[in-house]
């Protein structure tokens, strides 16, 4: 999903325009109440960028969701030693020439995604508990098996945990997203009023306001892509 900034700066510089035109209005309240404006329009203006500039920026939620990556490939990486182990061993007892050797499904086992290897190892417990008696010749022990399942369980909890760092920041950019727009075009507005206001009549009151906006939308707007 594409989210289309309306605007071409910075959110740090959207944030210094903003509190510009606070002070312009500050300065002109009496001229825009004439257009419809109420007399806290400055405070308005402040508690809306008060609010876009207490946003944690990206880089933030980008940081957990690395961390939540990191922590969920670690536990991945337990459970693949484990599963390699158990797979060693099982072909000391059985032989990869035994019937039974196939059911365990050996082939591939590094080559899966997350999901299916959480079903595998699953898959690969139930399987081993079944010929345990054949197993336990060759030290397949019991707490091998149970160590792999408690991978399993923290595998799935850190697969959720990372789902959920990615999701938080899609949200998390979707709302600062809609309040960067939604702070631009308040300012925006304001600015097209206050050149109106100041045409021909200050020169340099009307500048103020060309400086701290643009009339009309960018022709190439920023696009920013969720991940």
């Amino acid at each position: 999903m594409k989210l289309v900034r309306k605007y071409a700066m910075s959110h740090a510089e959207l944030a210094k325009r903003a509190d510009r035109v606070k002070s312009l209005v500050e300065r002109d309240k009496v001229p825009l109440s004439d257009y419809g404006y109420p007399a806290d329009l400055a405070e308005i203006i402040q508690t809306k960028t008060d609010e876009f500039k207490a946003m944690l920026p990206d880089m933030y939620w980008a940081g957990l969701f690395s961390l939540a990556s990191q922590k969920k490939d670690d536990v991945r990486a337990e459970l693949e030693a484990d599963l390699k182990e158990i797979r060693f061993k099982v072909k000391l007892a059985l032989g990869i020439k035994c019937r039974y050797y196939g059911l365990f499904h050996f082939k591939g086992l590094f080559r899966q995604k997350d999901q299916e290897l959480l079903a595998y190892s699953k898959h690969i417990c139930e399987t081993v508990e079944e010929h345990m008696a054949s197993l336990l010749q060759n030290r397949l022990s019991t707490d091998l098996v149970k160590h792999t399942r408690g991978l399993s369980v923290r595998f799935e909890e850190a697969m959720d945990k990372q789902q959920k760092a990615k999701a938080v920041r899609e949200q998390q950019r979707l709302v600062r997203h809609d309040m960067s727009n939604a702070l631009y075009d308040l300012i925006s507005e304001v600015c097209n009023v206050g050149k109106h206001i100041w045409l021909n009549k200050n020169k340099a009151f009307f500048h103020d306001y060309v400086m701290y906006s643009c009339s009309k939308p960018t022709r190439h707007p920023h696009v920013e892509h969720k991940s």
